[in-house]
Parts: C-alpha cells; structure tokens; sequence
C-alpha cells in the first residue's frame, strides 16, 4: 500500500489546479491500494476533488478506484466521497 502525504505533495494552501500533481501520482500508482493523507490541510472544495477524481474513474473505472483509492484525516470526508459515487451537485 502506498500513501501519499497530500500535503507534502502540494503545499498547505492547495488549488484547484494542483489536483493534477497529485491525479498524475495516483493514476501511475492506482493498481495498488493508495491512501491520501490529508493531515494539517483544510477543508477542500468539491471542485478540487472533481477535478482529482473525475479522469481517473473514466479511465480506470469507478469500482477500480473506490476499492483501491482511500483518505485520512479529511475534513470534509463526505465531498470526497459524493465526487467519488457521482452524486455530487457542485
């Protein structure tokens, strides 16, 4: 399993634009379990998560990326996932 330290990756004040850094990590990566660790980040928007999300589960696959794709530490946990489940009105 690997895990990526989000905020290492792209500093403590993420753009939405920086969600390509961290998709091009994971969808090198997605054929093994990945675990994004939020720690010491804020709250996210759901754009950020869309824009992290939406070309990897095309390509990859939902089911694909809901086994192998987790999160710690997220503060708004609950976008993450309506993103991830396509349920998402943002």
């Amino acid at each position: 399993m690997k895990e990526i330290m989000v905020k290492e990756v792209l500093g403590v004040d993420p753009s939405i634009e920086d969600a390509i850094i961290l998709k091009e990590m994971i969808n090198d990566s997605l054929d093994e379990s990945i675990t994004l660790d939020f720690s010491e980040l804020q709250s996210l928007p759901c754009a950020f998560f869309a824009n992290l999300l939406t070309d990897i589960m095309y390509k990859r696959g939902r089911e694909n990326v809901i086994n192998n794709l987790k999160v710690k530490n997220l503060t708004n946990k609950r976008d993450f996932n309506r993103i991830l489940l396509g349920t998402s009105y943002c």
